[in-house]
């Protein structure tokens, strides 16, 4: 996620500075643990667990931490001495390759902070992501921990009363269509819906021939309200001259929620959202 060299040249210049005094400052005042939480996902879950404030760093891209947390890096690059400066406990990131991986836990080592990895491409990953997270920073807080069971409830299996296919788009111009393979397909699998765009594919983009073939019985549009992006409405005029059914039958809906691209706990919002329309468009004939 981050250049190695980035990383290397922090630790050779930065540490020795540093490092000692990090390590000595490392934990806040009363003892708690002071979080850097490079994935945006990740920080939507620690916001949801009511943990957002042991989060001293960000993401440059985060969508829950106000403008007070320093951001310290993206998927571009990390600003190691920012890293450094905040004297992180632990630093949270998304899976990403061996040799960053074994950089950025070279400058913890050194700094005195612990890198927590944590994978999320599935349904399971989003939850056990959350578990960790209640297991190494909430304690005994019962609001933690009732709202991981939330989520856990919200994604049970059981049907939603929609048996038709439903194609799932993240973006419309042109359309990027979620299938099986990913945790939003995953979601929808588990309210007994046929992903229109199959079981075996995560992502792919489509032309305006692909829908016609495709021609799904509903059609969930994922169009987060982040700005610069136009409306949703008008987003959905390119598809209306397709003849989509599912257009035609008024079976569409648009999820406007900032974090419901994330694969986070917030996620279980979307997951209420897309119940409550299927089970308003009947059984897909």
């Amino acid at each position: 996620m981050w250049p190695v060299g980035v990383l290397a040249l922090a630790l050779a210049l930065v540490v020795a500075a540093c490092a000692r005094s990090s390590d000595a400052e490392g934990a806040s005042g009363d003892g708690r643990e002071r979080i850097c939480v490079l994935s945006p996902a990740l920080a939507a879950t620690l916001v949801e667990l009511g943990l957002g404030d042991r989060i001293v760093g960000r993401h440059g891209y985060d969508l829950v931490l106000g403008e007070g947390v320093p951001a310290v890096g993206d998927e571009s690059g990390i600003d190691a001495e920012a890293l450094l400066r905040i004297r992180p406990t632990h630093v949270l990131v998304e899976s990403t390759s061996e040799q960053t991986l074994s950089a950025l836990r070279a400058l913890g080592g050194d700094a005195g902070f612990v890198v927590e990895v944590f994978p999320l491409r599935t349904l399971a990953d989003i939850e056990a992501s959350a578990g960790r997270c209640v297991a190494l920073f909430a304690g005994d807080d019962g609001r933690a921990r009732a709202r991981l069971a939330r989520f856990r409830e919200a994604m049970r299996p059981r049907p939603a009363g929609f048996g038709g296919r439903v194609l799932m788009l993240a973006d419309e111009t042109p359309p990027l269509a979620i299938g099986g393979d990913s945790f939003h397909g995953q979601m929808l699998e588990r309210m007994g819906c046929a992903n229109a765009l199959g079981a075996e594919t995560a992502w792919a983009n489509l032309d305006a021939e692909d829908l016609v073939r495709l021609d799904p019985d509903g059609l969930i549009l994922l169009h987060p309200r982040t700005g610069g992006r136009g409306s949703a409405v008008d987003h959905l005029a390119s598809l209306r001259g397709l003849g989509l059914r599912a257009i035609e039958r008024g079976r569409v809906l648009v999820v406007d929620d900032p974090l419901c691209l994330l694969p986070s706990l917030a996620l279980d919002r979307v997951s209420d959202q897309i119940r409550e329309a299927l089970g308003a468009w009947g059984d897909g004939g």
